[in-house]
């Protein structure tokens, strides 16, 4: 990362532990107004996945945050089926997904940290120092992403098209980066 990009992150990390408290709070009221329309929703587009392909035996579910949603600015994430080989399966099950209900004030918060930067100091902020705010503050709406993935994940389970597909003995939930990081949530 430039020095540029590293001061900038330094001068809004704390604005954005403040932004984030607030922004969740929205976000968990929003869900308790709304969370059975919410839930149906992503159930929908998750059964859209488990009856892609109904013929083949899957082992691998990933539900992986895409940086292309980050820069397009449609935060998708996708959610993808594997056979054993996993990523070099040459038939994976994949659909685009988004949680909107999370990612409603993004952009409002992003807005709000390159607002406070001091512009005397930089004269310009650039695109690619705008990313990179983006991308740091990202992470805690990932960490959103994934406590709601975790805590809906039993309901998921429960779905009549989850139960019916073809599973292999070593069947694995990730969520993570796509073609990163991810962690284990179901075996």
């Amino acid at each position: 990362m430039s020095d540029r990009r590293e001061l900038f992150v330094e001068q809004i990390k704390n604005a954005a532990e403040e932004r984030i408290t607030e922004s969740k709070r929205k976000i968990e009221a929003d869900f308790r107004k709304n969370r059975e329309e919410i839930n149906h929703a992503v159930q929908k587009q998750t059964e859209r996945l488990f009856l892609q392909i109904t013929d083949k035996e899957w082992t691998y579910w990933e539900i992986c945050y895409l940086h292309s949603g980050l820069l397009m600015k449609t935060h998708e994430y996708r959610m993808s089926l594997y056979n054993s080989l996993h990523m070099i399966d040459p038939e994976p099950a994949s659909i685009r997904v988004s949680f909107d209900f999370i990612y409603q004030y993004f952009e409002e918060d992003v807005e709000y940290l390159t607002q406070i930067i001091p512009k005397k100091k930089m004269q310009k902020i650039y695109s690619h120092e705008v990313t990179a705010i983006r991308e740091y503050y990202n992470n805690y709406y990932i960490g959103i992403v994934s406590k709601y993935i975790k805590d809906t994940l039993p309901e998921l389970l429960k779905l009549e098209a989850f139960r019916s597909m073809k599973k292999t003995d070593e069947f694995m939930i990730f969520f993570g980066e796509y073609m990163g990081r991810q962690e284990l949530l179901w075996k």
